[in-house]
């Protein structure tokens, strides 16, 4: 009896750790797009500013561009410890971290805790996670 509700319980919480990341996506889908369009106002404006050089235009536009760019990257990395499931799996940290899936796989196995194993599905902890990805990195 007990196995089957922490099967239920698990796989709610796998369905909601899912529709939160998916929902996250569609955040960053959204943001990624809002700076596109920024990124060609900037353009056009820049465009407009026909009395520049050549070479000043150029080094203008690609200032502007880095600059989105880095907004969007930066937003994207942004994360609260709140946007995350309270069980982790590669993919979240892969995200958290900006590593590939295989490096967050190395990650979890190095933790302290270690990380608990459901069939083929490795899952650790969200706060122990959390702790030490801030002792990580030094806050």
């Amino acid at each position: 009896m007990t196995n089957t509700i922490d099967k239920e319980i698990l796989k709610r919480n796998q369905e909601l750790a899912e529709e939160k990341v998916l929902q996250r996506k569609q955040e960053l889908e959204r943001e990624l797009l809002k700076a596109q369009l920024q990124v060609k106002r900037q353009k056009e404006e820049a465009e407009a500013a026909a009395n520049l050089e050549s070479n000043m235009f150029e080094k203008v536009l690609k200032q502007m561009i880095t600059t989105a760019v880095e907004e969007v990257v930066a937003t994207a990395r942004k994360h609260s410890i709140e946007d995350y499931p309270i069980v982790l799996r590669a993919h979240h940290i892969k995200e958290i971290m900006g590593v590939s899936e295989s490096k967050s796989y190395d990650i979890m196995r190095s933790l302290k805790c270690k990380p608990k194993r459901f069939g083929k599905i490795i899952t650790v902890p969200r706060d122990e996670f959390w702790r030490n990805y801030l002792d990580y990195k030094g806050v």
